[in-house]
């Protein structure tokens, strides 16, 4: 019985965040489609699915998006049928195991009470929950970083082999949902330095622990960019996107359109030259072609405006902090005349 009620707490949290998604799903996001980024992982799932290929266009590979999420939904698509719903009730539950997560990273750090109250407020938080209604990577890349995170507070207060393999198939996980997941290896490994500098744990352990996580996450993508080297006869390790990412976000109209002051605008609207020299088949090669391409006039407009470039730092550090997104796909802004969005 005591061990019972050891769980209750967690159960309530992990309870409470399942019931909040659902509801959000059924009431805010009915009637919801995917169009958008959500239409493209969708078919590259279906592709995986019907002409096992991981393709956008029928029969052309493509490497411009991270593999597991298109993986996922296919997985989800050939057990349950080709129904987004199925794919966004499978994100509600993922989306209450990243409030499981507060939870117990509350616990271990101020104890149970607290942790209830955070657990119950990340449940009813509508910034984590907004993700759990469309086809993004957002809500499953949100959790395995934050379960990554974990696993390195755990390795702290106890290191041990367990939660380094925990921590590099984490992290590899996370690298396989986004492109940037990779980045957080370069974090990882200056956090191990400076748990060594500070003395939390021996330098040996922090050795360890930077070889075995860093070698068996990069070993963990490897099978995925030694196919992209197949399909690019370059080397892409997971997805290409920067150069669409710093083109749609370095443009002449991100100053001008209010809606989209510094934040993001599809290169084929902000730059649509540039954009119309890559037919609409580009994939393969040409997806690196164009991305390179891509980056090289994002900066280009940069050193041309070097004065805009503060203000437009400052207005991504306040966006960074706003209470939701204006992604056109979002349910709330797909359906902003109900009463719940």
């Amino acid at each position: 019985m005591k061990r019972l009620w050891t769980f209750f707490p967690i159960t309530i949290v992990y309870s409470l965040a399942v019931i909040v998604r659902v509801l959000y799903n059924l009431v805010v996001a009915r009637g919801y489609y995917p169009l958008h980024d959500s239409s493209v992982y969708q078919t590259i799932a279906l592709n995986m699915l019907h002409e096992h290929c991981y393709c956008l266009l029928p029969n052309l590979p493509t490497v411009d998006r991270a593999p597991l999420w298109p993986a996922v939904i296919a997985a989800i698509y050939g057990v349950l049928g080709s129904h987004d719903h199925f794919v966004r009730l499978f994100l509600c539950f993922v989306g209450a195991g990243t409030c499981a997560l507060v939870y117990q990273f509350a616990s271990d750090l101020f104890g149970k009470r607290v942790a209830l109250f955070a657990g119950i407020l990340a449940a009813l938080y509508p910034f984590l929950y907004i993700y759990d209604g469309w086809l993004y990577s957002e809500s499953l890349y949100i959790f395995l970083l934050f379960a990554f995170c974990y696993t390195l507070y755990r390795l702290q207060r106890n290191p041990s082999w367990q939660w380094m393999v925990s921590g590099a198939i984490l992290l590899g996980l996370a690298s396989l949902t986004r492109p940037n997941g990779m980045v957080i290896l370069g974090a990882f490994l200056a956090w191990a330095v400076i748990i060594g500098w500070r003395y939390m744990l021996s330098w040996r352990t922090v050795v360890k622990s930077m070889l075995v996580i860093g070698l068996l996450s990069t070993v963990f993508i490897l099978p995925w960019t030694l196919r992209n080297y197949m399909v690019t006869q370059q080397l892409v390790p997971v997805a290409v996107g920067d150069g669409k990412v710093m083109l749609g976000a370095y443009n002449d109209m991100i100053l001008q359109r209010p809606y989209y002051l510094g934040i993001w605008i599809i290169p084929s609207e902000s730059n649509p030259a540039i954009a119309a020299q890559y037919p609409a088949n580009c994939a393969g090669a040409c997806e690196v072609k164009r991305d390179s391409d891509y980056r090289k006039d994002a900066i280009q407009w940069i050193e041309s405006h070097t004065n805009e470039i503060p203000y437009l730092l400052r207005l991504h550090f306040t966006n960074l902090w706003s209470i939701t997104t204006q992604e056109a796909d979002l349910p709330i802004n797909r359906f902003p005349d109900r009463l719940a969005s």
